[in-house]
């Protein structure tokens, strides 16, 4: 049972809360006897209920602490791609904010006010949901480590934004022919049109095939992996697992695209070396974000 005495302290006259757990002594001090009281009835219920106490005894860990433990954890399981992600939001957004904030300090109305406040600088509201999530990564280790009670990060919502701008354009199959046949000049290009076309691979995912991963006889294209920028590495880019983490298989259902790739694998410059680049480029660029980027990039005079 929890028990509140006042004491005399130099700044005044203070409300302390003892109580034993596990054989020893606790105690936390409050300047209100209200919220001593009240601690003290929290701390009674949870000693009689055998839950632990610890989590109420003071500490000065903060979120950056907590957001270390985390970041040494994924390092293990995730992709690296995801954790440079990680990495940009916690210090872009959360860490300015939070990160000398102590966990028990942390209230979920700031958070609220916070990601407001995100949003209203002119972050989209889904780059503002990633760093909320970000901090309730670090705030559930402050759990789990027992440093803080519960997460005040889980089930913020966030301000409504106004709904983004559908711009996206979805081609039909003769304006991708189109588009291909402005690109005859440029070969490959006009062929990767097309297969991009009707295979609905992400731009890394084509750029890393290899011929192994092409069957050019019955149209079935392997995707196991992907490129994507890295401005710290020496190539500019880096191979990695896709998005999708699963092996994944796709079939090309337009013939004529099969009976294309067919020639052009049959004439690659390296058809003798499974591990060769599927898409032969002798000025080869690192694959873009958006197909718009990638169709302005090569709809270029080719060289």
């Amino acid at each position: 049972m929890a028990h509140v005495r006042p004491v005399q302290r130099k700044t005044g006259q203070a409300f302390e809360v003892r109580w034993k757990a596990n054989g020893k002594d606790r105690q936390r001090t409050f300047t209100v006897r209200r919220e001593a009281e009240r601690f003290a009835a929290r701390v009674t219920v949870e000693v009689s209920d055998g839950a632990s106490t610890d989590q109420h005894r003071r500490n000065t860990r903060t979120v950056a602490e907590a957001w270390e433990i985390v970041a040494a954890d994924d390092a293990l399981r995730k992709k690296r791609s995801t954790l440079e992600r990680y990495d940009q939001v916690w210090r872009n957004q959360v860490e300015p904010r939070w990160g000398s904030v102590r966990v028990r300090d942390v209230e979920k109305k700031a958070i609220t006010e916070w990601a407001g406040v995100l949003l209203e600088g002119g972050l989209s509201s889904a780059s503002s949901l990633k760093a909320v999530q970000v901090l309730s990564k670090a705030m559930g280790q402050a759990v789990d480590e027992g440093w803080a009670t519960a997460n005040p990060a889980q089930r913020v919502r966030l301000s409504k934004a106004p709904p983004p701008i559908d711009d996206h354009v979805v081609l039909t199959p003769e304006q991708i022919d189109r588009v291909a046949e402005e690109l005859e000049a440029c070969p490959p290009y006009d062929l990767l049109v097309r297969f991009a076309a009707w295979t609905g691979l992400r731009a890394g995912e084509l750029t890393a095939l290899r011929l192994r991963d092409v069957n050019p006889l019955s149209g079935e294209v392997a995707v196991v992996r992907t490129m994507y920028r890295d401005p710290k590495s020496e190539a500019g880019w880096r191979v990695d697992t896709p998005k999708t983490r699963a092996n994944r298989s796709v079939a090309i259902y337009d013939d004529r695209v099969v009976a294309d790739l067919r020639r052009y694998v049959a004439q690659h410059p390296n058809a003798a070396d499974p591990e060769a680049l599927l898409p032969h480029i002798p000025r080869w660029q690192a694959p873009t974000r958006s197909l718009r980027r990638q169709a302005s990039a090569v709809s270029r005079p080719c060289a």
